[in-house]
């Protein structure tokens, strides 16, 4: 396995999910407790990251291209569009689920480092 660092030097995007912990989907994407980041390269998982933040979720996902939710009311999703982050909905509970549907993943070992960030 790679260690994070060479990892993270091919990661091509971030993909956010909208969570309620490290694995389900919070029922809105305005502001859930946390996100879940997955950094990808074509359609592989090079990383996964769960950031818990303070006051932005647009903030919190600055670096992402897309964010993944359930529901996203209009003024979430123009402040997500005016930085160039793209909403897409899904119907799934999984974070890993829904980045599935978007993405053909594929993880090596089956397995997906995670990493906590407060």
């Amino acid at each position: 396995m790679l260690e994070r660092g060479d990892a993270m030097k091919d990661v091509e995007q971030k993909i956010a999910v909208a969570a309620n912990d490290d694995c389900t989907i919070a029922d809105s994407g305005d502001s859930p407790p946390l996100v879940v980041v997955y950094d990808m390269r074509g359609s592989e998982v090079v990383f996964r990251t769960i950031r818990y933040y303070d006051k932005s979720l647009i903030e919190a996902v600055a670096d992402c291209k897309m964010v993944i939710g359930k529901s996203f009311g209009d003024e979430i999703k123009a402040g997500l569009a005016s930085r160039g982050i793209e909403t897409r909905l899904t119907t799934v509970d999984s974070s890993d689920e829904a980045v599935g549907q978007v993405f053909d993943i594929k993880r090596g070992d089956g397995k997906v480092e995670m990493k906590i960030q407060h």
